[in-house]
């Protein structure tokens, strides 16, 4: 059967000379394709590096292609025989491919030879020499992440590797054996710098192939024969790939043999009774019987269930703790475009030349407050998506607020766009486990996440992933200075590259004529602020642009809204003739409003907020009945701030209309209506929480009936009532009506103590325990800039207590029932149960020793609804968190103290300035207190939330507190709270009396001992004490 050398060589190039890459039959299969009851088996073989599709298995001697003249007799049913031919030349080479693209033309190429019902049912079996091992499993890697070939992946049944390095070895590393291999084959030359790159020493594409690989190949159980070789190949005088580096260590479904013969000599074989083939030949047989056996079956033999189980539970976690907050929520509190508006931008040569540039990640779409500029990313959002209909697009988004904790958070952020791409593409959810589970990344860290996202966008080779990121100037400080971090490192860093340049978005390819250098592009839209100016315009400089008019100088686009004065008039203009022709349907005057019409047009300038907000007077205004003066008074209006003054000024300045604004300005997130309709009907139970000549905190006798009692409803009604159009009701959620309507109320941070005193001194000083922080201020001003933070956020923060206080009371009542009344309040349980702590968090530092029994015995199991707000807490924290069980209620509030980072750094005492806090409760993991080793040992696996934001974040400090928990420097030892250190305490004598001065300590904080063993009871209000009645 033996054929001469020259007979291929006249097969091996096209006629005009050049090499005829693809796959090429070797072996035809002996059975037509309608014969089902004999079925086929389909072999690949995959040759290495300066390799050929016909010499790397030929011997040069005989001229014997054991592929041609042997393998058919081994396999055990009848077999079509193939060879992939790719451009694996490393010398003179121009080609710019690389592994990832040689993976993909090779699925490409078996899909295309597979063209029958018959022929795609076929099993395959890999045989693969050297890096062409490589090739193979990036294509099973790709065959795994696409639909496209999910079909094929099922039909591979096993893999021959003959000397293909799967992993360093403890002689030789990654870097050392990927030398060895790149030096075997080029005899250390090379031109084709992108694949040399792919596998220099220290190539990271090697290790994510081979250890990605072993996973999926473990799950499904894919049959694998590793052969290594047992000689030195000649003029390196040592092992190419030695034994350790050839072996996958996966002995459920890997069989190692040794060959003799060096790197080269290890796939070529003279005959089939040669000793050094039987071996070869015998595991060939194998899993061809393999094969055939599940050959129409519709995949692998999978792994056990309960590997399987394991594997799921491990790939859903990963999606699960990315999916924090809900961002489709976010983008719906939005505006939908009205027809025929936003279209200029995706129209503007600026957008089109972002769209089809290989060079270009990032278009900054910048604009003024109010000009619309989430009205258009949601636009984006909505047509990209359109167009990933038709193009390989993955379309992610986030909107940021600074009203919402979570929208404000740009770690919140970044999981959200991950969690998205994860879903639109769930192959690439192992990828994410493997790097997740090899670096233990933390997905709190922005950079970690940051990284993953353009790692998982340049892992897709199928798809172009655009990300949208709106408003980031709304995102906290000091966090956004890490996102613009982020974002400039990856313009910055030559990583820009993607393991396939080929496959991205081909209608940009045929476009521009070049390939792209990344899978991920963002859209950011923000206020032309600064900060956001000089992270993205330092980026670097592109190259070769002068046969492009249109082509990106930057690494970064900017398209300034501010200066779309005419596209952005004419959607303002569209906007109000469609909402005039809302108001004339819904009755009002056509001639006053075509009157109104012209003069809104007249004065927009180009202002949607602007436009939205007179709309809405003018609706009140005629409803109520005006005169055209009247009319023109409120179209004379210019400045935003004033018109939010006629918004207000309509409302009485009521206290409850300040408290539902303080609470939407200190909530963690937007509330619904039946949550803040509760939180309206909670009176704070004690004076202002930043009151320094107050009494200590007590507990009240507020009811849940009470709370029930003083509900208004309709909710909706009671809002607007309060005030009317300076809120937006969305998805049943209360907002204010803009960003520049935070900024309106929020007291300025450039205004002194003393002038805030002087403009609103009832802020800070009442002595009603109701109206502590609502009663009406000075008349010198009214609601603009007359709320401050730190107080909206201890008004919250005493609303949630009183709330459970009074549902600790209910639940005393009825014996641990709900009652009808804590039912019907029931909806702002799982606000307070997520958010009490972290308001605490955010004024901390302002509170009192004696404060902390008042928040603490909150966190003891004693309380009595402890088990109400721990078991809303719970479900949704995704961060992997293990709570304790089987362990004394004492350690069990030490855990969520700690968890919830409840401790004060310094102590300050009421009237009496700042003092040692000595009774302090924390006991950190190391601490040498022998006395209580059930709370260490559940304080070492809680940690402290992570999701605080600046304390003083209105602009203020007294400057009698340190803010900053993580600087010692200068300080007074004596002030500092060493977490290891307890004072000892002991019991009261009996002549000591529970009355008695020398025992503050002992009550101002009872569940704080050292000696947690000491009998605890709870009063009528809910409050823990120690009970001193009982016999020790």
């Amino acid at each position: 059967m033996n054929r001469h050398w020259s007979s291929f060589l006249s097969s091996r190039r096209k006629p005009g000379g050049e090499p005829d890459y693809g796959l090429h039959v070797l072996v035809p299969s002996p059975r037509p394709a309608s014969d089902t009851k004999n079925p086929t088996v389909d072999i690949v073989a995959i040759h290495g590096l300066n390799g050929d599709y016909l010499t790397t298995w030929t011997d040069k001697n005989s001229g014997v292609n054991w592929l041609v003249d042997i393998l058919p007799i081994c396999v055990a049913a009848y077999s079509r025989v193939m060879s992939f031919s790719y451009n694996s030349s490393l010398q003179f080479s121009k080609s710019a491919a690389d592994v990832s693209t040689f993976a993909h033309q090779l699925l490409e190429s078996l899909l295309a030879e597979r063209k029958t019902k018959e022929e795609r049912n076929r099993p395959v079996i890999f045989i693969c020499h050297s890096l062409g091992g490589l090739v193979f499993k990036r294509a099973y890697l790709l065959a795994d992440e696409s639909q496209n070939y999910a079909g094929l992946r099922k039909k591979i049944k096993g893999v021959m590797f003959f000397g293909t390095p799967h992993r360093g070895s403890s002689v030789a590393g990654w870097a050392t054996m990927a030398a060895r291999v790149l030096a075997a084959s080029s005899l250390r030359t090379s031109t084709n710098t992108r694949l040399s790159k792919d596998l220099e020493p220290g190539s990271e594409k090697l290790r994510y192939i081979s250890e990605s690989f072993r996973y999926r190949a473990l799950r499904d159980r894919l049959q694998i024969v590793s052969c290594y070789e047992t000689e030195k190949l000649g003029f390196m005088n040592t092992l190419v790939v030695d034994r350790e580096s050839a072996v996958l260590e996966l002995p459920e479904i890997e069989t190692v043999i040794p060959v003799q013969g060096d790197h080269r000599s290890i796939c070529r074989f003279l005959n089939v009774e040669a000793n050094r083939f039987k071996p070869v030949a015998a595991r060939i047989q194998e899993l061809s019987e393999s094969a055939v056996k599940s050959g129409w079956e519709e995949g692998p033999k999978p792994a056990s269930k309960l590997d399987l189980k394991d594997m799921q539970e491990e790939l859903v976690s990963v999606v699960t703790r990315l999916d924090t907050t809900d961002y489709a929520a976010h983008r719906a509190r939005n505006p939908v475009a009205i027809r025929g508006t936003c279209q200029w931008v995706v129209e503007h040569p600026k957008f089109e030349g972002w769209l089809s540039s290989s060079e270009t990640p990032l278009l900054w779409i910048s604009g003024d407050p109010g000009c619309g500029k989430s009205v258009l990313a949601s636009f984006l959002v909505e047509r990209l998506t359109e167009m990933s209909k038709t193009t390989r697009l993955n379309v992610c988004y986030f909107f940021c607020k600074a009203d919402d904790l979570a929208q404000s958070n740009p770690v919140r952020a970044i999981q959200s766009l991950l969690h998205q791409l994860l879903t639109q593409r769930s192959g690439l959810v192992t990828t994410a486990d493997y790097y997740l589970r090899k670096d233990n990344l933390n997905l709190e860290d922005i950079n970690n996440l940051w990284s993953m996202l353009v790692l998982l966008a340049d892992r897709d080779i199928n798809r172009r992933t655009i990300c949208i990121l709106d408003g980031i100037d709304e995102c906290e400080p000091k966090s956004r200075k890490q996102l613009l971090g982020a974002i400039s490192g990856f313009l910055h860093s030559e990583g820009l590259t993607v393991e396939s340049q080929a496959t991205n978005s081909s209608a940009i390819i045929e476009e521009t004529g070049d390939l792209p250098l990344s899978g991920l592009k963002i859209i950011v839209t923000s206020r032309p602020e600064n900060q956001i100016k000089v992270a993205f315009e330092k980026m670097p400089r592109a190259t070769d642009l002068a046969d492009d008019p249109l082509a990106v100088r930057a690494a970064m686009i900017r398209l300034r809204g501010e200066d779309e004065t005419d596209a952005i008039s004419q959607d303002v203009t569209t906007v109000i003739k469609s909402k005039i022709n809302d108001l004339i349907e819904s009755g009002l005057p056509p001639v006053l409003m075509e009157t109104v019409q012209d003069k809104l047009i007249a004065r927009a300038d180009r202002t949607f907020l602007w436009v939205s907000l007179i709309l809405g007077l003018l609706e009140e205004k005629v409803e109520a009945g005006a005169s055209r003066r009247e009319l023109d008074d409120v179209l004379n209006t210019r400045e935003i701030f004033d018109i939010y003054t006629r918004l207000l000024e309509s409302r009485s300045n009521s206290p409850r209309a300040r408290k539902m604004l303080s609470i939407i300005l200190a909530a963690t997130r937007a509330l619904t209506l039946d949550e803040i309709s509760v939180a309206l009907a909670v009176p704070p139970q004690n004076q202002s929480l930043l009151n320094q000549s107050r009494s200590p905190l007590q507990a009240g006798t507020l009811s849940m009936t009470d709370i029930e009692y003083d509900m208004v409803l309709p909710a909706e009604n009671h809002v607007k009532s309060l005030c009317g159009h300076f809120v937006r009701i969305i998805r049943e959620k209360v907002y204010l009506v803009h960003e520049t309507a935070r900024e309106f109320l929020l007291v300025l941070s450039s205004t002194s103590p003393k002038e805030q005193h002087r403009l609103f001194p009832a802020m800070g000083g009442s002595t009603s325990p109701v109206d502590a922080n609502v009663r009406e201020p000075a008349q010198v001003v009214l609601y603009q800039h007359s709320f401050r933070l730190i107080e909206a956020r201890a008004l919250l923060l005493e609303i949630c207590v009183t709330y459970l206080y009074s549902l600790a009371q209910d639940l005393m009542r009825t014996g641990g029932s709900e009652s009808t009344a804590a039912i019907s309040t029931k909806p702002f349980l799982r606000y307070v149960a997520h958010s009490w702590t972290v308001h605490f968090r955010q004024i901390k530092h302002r509170l009192y020793s004696e404060d902390l029994w008042y928040f603490h015995g909150l966190c003891h199991p004693l309380f009595p609804a402890f088990k109400s707000w721990t078991e809303e807490y719970r479900p949704s924290d995704g961060h992997g968190y293990h709570y304790p069980t089987a362990v004394t209620d004492d350690a069990v509030q030490d855990f969520y103290i700690t968890r919830c980072n409840l401790e004060l750094r310094f102590a300050r005492r009421l009237k009496n300035g700042v003092v040692p806090l000595r009774d302090q409760h924390h006991s950190d993991a190391d601490s040498n207190d022998e006395t209580n080793p059930e709370a260490r040992a559940v304080l070492e696996h809680s940690s402290p939330d992570s999701d605080d934001v600046d304390e003083d974040e209105d602009g203020e400090n007294d400057g009698d507190e340190d803010t900053n928990d993580d600087e010692d420097e200068d300080e007074d030892p004596l002030l500092t709270v060493h977490a290891t250190r307890r004072r000892p305490i002991r019991l009261p004598s009996d002549k000591e009396g529970g009355s008695n001065s020398s025992l503050h300590g002992l009550y101002s904080n009872p569940t704080s001992l050292p000696n947690h063993r000491l009998p605890l009871r709870v009063d009528a209000a809910g409050m823990l004490s120690l009970d001193f009645a009982m016999k020790f």
